[in-house]
């Protein structure tokens, strides 16, 4: 058990080196890696509707649910707004 412990500790290395890079592509996110979830998780930076926390088991899966959280975003505050 203890020869699995750094290639464990590199591994949440590397998933959180990859959640900082989602981050840096996706300004409008704060994008973490949990550690007991084994789940990337993004929090909006801006007014999106209640509860919409984007995860995915697979950093390639976020970014296209982000973005259907910021259609989904701009089409109420158009309605809000009255655009």
């Amino acid at each position: 058990m203890v020869e699995s412990e750094p290639t464990k500790s590199l591994d949440i290395v590397e998933m959180r080196r990859i959640a900082k890079q989602l981050e840096s592509d996706n300004p409008l996110w704060i994008v973490m890696f949990g550690i007991y979830s084994r789940e990337f998780v993004a929090f909006a930076r801006f007014d999106a509707p209640i509860g919409a926390i984007v995860t995915a088991r697979y950093p390639g899966a976020l970014p296209s649910r982000m973005r259907e959280v910021e259609k989904t975003a701009h089409v109420l505050q158009s309605v809000v707004l009255g655009l």
